[in-house]
């Protein structure tokens, strides 16, 4: 049995709470060969495409810091819930969201599916999907109905 300190999820989260543009040089380090990714927005399969989302993340957003909130290893899958600070658009932001991870025999992820909302990460940013995606959210919220009192 591994000890915690040297656990494949222990590796990411490392390398999540230090990766910058510098870091698409070594996904190989973090990531198999046939890693498949999801996200609300992006997939990938393999590392060169994996490669790609990085950079296109860096090309993006400006100032980008994880925060571990939670995680849970297991194996061979685990959870992070994190926090992403960033900037976009030269206004600071900040999203939450989930990462399982799937690990291979050598400790190097092989499945990552992010989740976050997608509502509030990226279509709200834009003026008419902003207003769309508020005004969905408030005709398919639900109405609590205040207590009578007799």
């Amino acid at each position: 049995m591994k000890s915690a300190s040297n656990r494949p999820v222990d590796s990411f989260v490392l390398f999540l709470q230090t990766m910058d543009e510098s870091s698409c040089e070594r996904l190989g380090d973090i990531y198999d060969e046939a890693v498949h990714f999801t996200d609300p927005v992006n997939e990938a399969s393999g590392l060169d495409q994996m490669e790609t989302v990085y950079r296109d993340l860096f090309k993006q957003l400006k100032q980008i810091t994880f925060r571990i909130m939670d995680q849970a290893a297991g194996d061979p899958t685990s959870f992070i819930h994190w926090e992403m600070s960033y900037q976009f658009r030269g206004k600071s932001r900040k999203l939450p969201g989930i990462t399982m991870l799937g690990f291979n025999h050598s400790g190097k992820v092989i499945l990552q599916k992010d989740y976050w909302d997608a509502s509030k990460g990226v279509y709200e940013e834009f003026p008419l999907m902003g207003v769309a995606t508020r005004t969905l959210r408030k005709i398919v919220r639900v109405k609590h109905h205040r207590a009578v009192s007799s």
